[in-house]
């Protein structure tokens, strides 16, 4: 490390390339899942997510796929895969789903995260689908072509958020 730029030695061939990124232009953050068996790149700037399987056998994680949203279509609709629309999505936490446990399912996890410009937490299921868990409140005293606010209450009926970009979960 020399002042603020880092340079790696890759001269010495002690790297490989895993996958390559057709956009260099992404804002992104990974979220491996609890079990490791795969992660997901929220790409921030781009409205998408992207899902990376583990490879048991070479130790790696396989190049990605999109899991949910649209590359460069910002919008909010839930929805499977990439039907659902997301507006800036940020950041996330794996939840465990205790009816998947019950049900002896191999992904007991969900993926909350938070949706920052369409002002709301969402959901991703192992299956896909994207829902609104909470916020943009439909019967708080704002009108409805404004989601965003800072009211507390019931999760889909009053609570509203502005611009969320964090989530912490604690599963005790």
């Amino acid at each position: 490390l020399s002042g603020n730029t880092w340079k790696p030695n890759w001269t010495d061939g002690n790297f490989e390339e895993l996958f390559t990124i057709q956009d260099t232009g992404w804002e992104f953050k990974i979220f491996i899942h609890p079990t490791g068996k795969y992660c997901y790149i929220v790409v921030i700037n781009q409205n998408y997510i992207l899902r990376s399987d583990y490879n048991e056998t070479t130790k790696r994680f396989a190049p990605p796929y999109v899991i949910a949203g649209q590359d460069r279509v910002a919008g909010y609709k839930d929805a499977v895969g990439t039907s659902a629309l997301m507006n800036r999505p940020y950041q996330g936490v794996f939840v465990k789903n205790k009816d998947y446990v019950a049900k002896g399912r191999d992904d007991v996890y969900d993926f909350y995260f938070t949706d920052n410009q369409n002002h709301c937490i969402r959901c991703l299921t192992p299956d896909g689908i994207v829902s609104t868990y909470a916020g943009r409140g439909t019967s708080s005293q704002n009108s409805d072509t404004n989601f965003w606010g800072t009211e507390d209450g019931d999760l889909r009926e009053v609570a509203r958020f502005r611009d969320p970009t964090g989530l912490a979960y604690d599963e005790t």
